[in-house]
């Protein structure tokens, strides 16, 4: 990995119940374990992808990113590393409050109006979100006050597609969790699945076959062969300690 990207990555850290001497309500915890599961999973994909061409599974993880640009990808997973870093900070800022979250309701919406915007809506393609780099990472300050202003859900919808969180990578009950987590806190499932759709789709037209690595996987069993486990399980042992002595 870059040096630059390297630096930028935080510290993987692990938020126990003692680090505020106030309880953390039930809710707020729920969260807080959603991202430790995905600060894992970051971090060990940023272990995974340096270099891809020693790992069977880079294809697979690539579609959910868009790109087989490797610093594009880890610029995303460290993003991603940094909102998760972010929402710790507020969600037990919020528990030393001993305020819980509350459910959010849907916001209001008028399905006649909505028809109608949509029928005069330009029928033209969204354009692709920026390559990401090491240059272009915001700060730790630029992300706090983004994940300040922006509801529960729609940062867990941002993470998602930073760390490439799909809901084939996943098991069926992490995926409800992140599920209802977004539905709860008025984030967009579409979105995060409109999004994943149109990156697996620029990354399937590519010829792998020059780019010299096995191509995607796409059903379960493949996918759980590529990656060895899905999100949610225990992550695998490290690489080092999966070659074993040399």
């Amino acid at each position: 990995m870059p040096e630059a990207l390297r630096t930028a990555a935080p510290h993987q850290t692990s938020p126990h119940q003692d680090r505020y001497d106030t309880p953390v309500p039930p809710t707020i915890a729920e969260i807080i374990r959603l991202g430790q599961i995905l600060t894992q999973y970051g971090h060990h994909l940023l272990q995974q992808i340096e270099p891809p061409i020693r790992w069977f599974g880079f294809a697979t993880i690539a579609q959910f990113f868009g790109t087989t640009t490797l610093t594009h990808i880890a610029a995303r997973i460290i993003r991603g590393l940094m909102r998760l870093q972010a929402l710790e900070d507020l969600l037990f800022h919020r528990a030393q409050s001993g305020r819980d979250l509350v459910v959010l309701a849907p916001r209001a919406s008028h399905p006649r109006a909505l028809r109608t915007a949509q029928q005069q809506a330009p029928k033209t393609p969204k354009p692709p979100e920026p390559p990401l780099t090491p240059l272009t990472l915001p700060t730790m300050d630029d992300i706090r006050a983004e994940v300040s202003r922006c509801s529960i859900g729609q940062t867990i919808a941002a993470i998602c597609l930073d760390l490439g969180i799909s809901p084939s990578l996943c098991t069926g009950p992490f995926w409800n969790r992140l599920f209802n987590a977004m539905q709860a806190y008025r984030g967009s499932l579409a979105t995060v699945v409109t999004e994943f759709r149109r990156r697996e789709k620029r990354v399937g037209a590519l010829d792998w076959g020059a780019l010299k690595f096995p191509g995607p996987q796409r059903t379960r069993d493949r996918i759980r062969a590529a990656l060895g486990f899905f999100i949610g399980e225990p992550l695998p042992p490290e690489p080092a300690a999966i070659a074993g002595p040399s």
